[in-house]
């Protein structure tokens, strides 16, 4: 796919386009995410939408190759830094697009009842390519990135709860194994963007968590790293790796950016304890 910045950024007219093309999306995606905001969010998304093809079965789902959308989206946000505005108002465009009517399924489970999730293709990518290392997209600080972006998703109701594993995952595999004595700083820091970008949300999945304890496939889902023993879910665990974070941002060892998001999570993560109670 066109870099981004390879796009010019005149005020031309976008044409319309019926037809998902990924330079069409790059132009649309440079307007939209210009700090002059020459391209509106609803015109972004009617743009973006037009590209889609109707579904062809109810059943079935769109008959476009859904990775296309899905994997020029995920390299942009790779490129895109956590700590710029540009982040939260891609997130929100897709958060828009996936929950859109060609993008997501109504699912009827095996209890009867049918509910509403959004693009289930988008899981299976993210599931796939964790823990989204930086090398796979070119730039340095792409893993960060993606744990910022997709965090930033579920906060929007753009991912189904139970099929996003992926902060118990980061969680655990920055705080609860040992790293033979050390801190793995993109591990702590990407950890830390779950808690920074969708607190509440990890929060109420996790720390809150009010059901018996995982088991099957879920138990596989949420299992411990070396350095915890408790329960899977529960605040027991949340507790865990809020201390973790204070030790993380207390080592001498770490770089002062790691040190600062350590903080500020496990900040986060006690003021969320203490306003559930």
């Amino acid at each position: 796919m066109s870099s981004l910045s390879q796009q010019p950024l005149g005020t031309e007219h976008i044409k319309m386009c019926d037809q998902y093309s990924d330079s069409q999306l790059s132009l649309i995606l440079k307007r939209y995410l210009d700090p002059g905001y020459i391209l509106s969010l609803p015109d972004a998304v009617s743009l973006i939408y037009r590209m889609f093809p109707e579904k062809t079965d109810a059943s079935r789902g769109s008959n476009m190759d859904r990775g296309l959308f899905e994997n020029d989206i995920l390299q942009i946000a790779a490129k895109t830094p956590y700590n710029d505005r540009a982040q939260s108002r891609l997130a929100k465009l897709v958060g828009y697009l996936i929950n859109s009517q060609k993008l997501s399924d109504w699912v009827t489970e095996p209890k009867g009842y049918t509910i509403h999730k959004p693009w289930e293709n988008i899981r299976i990518t993210l599931n796939n390519g964790y823990p989204w290392k930086s090398e796979r997209y070119g730039t340095g600080n792409a893993q960060l990135n993606l744990h910022a972006f997709v965090a930033r998703l579920a906060c929007l109701g753009a991912l189904f709860p139970i099929d996003a594993p992926w902060p118990i995952w980061t969680l655990r595999d920055a705080l609860e194994e040992d790293h033979d004595g050390r801190w793995d700083e993109m591990y702590v820091s990407s950890a830390a963007m779950w808690i920074i970008c969708a607190g509440q949300w990890v929060f109420n999945q996790i720390g809150l968590y009010s059901w018996p304890q995982p088991k099957g496939w879920h138990e596989a889902m949420w299992s411990r790293g070396s350095l915890y023993e408790g329960p899977l879910a529960g605040l027991e665990r949340w507790n865990f790796w809020q201390a973790r974070f204070v030790e993380a941002a207390n080592n001498r060892s770490i770089s002062g950016e790691c040190k600062g998001h350590a903080h500020k999570a496990s900040e986060l993560m006690k003021s969320l304890v203490l306003n559930s109670m």
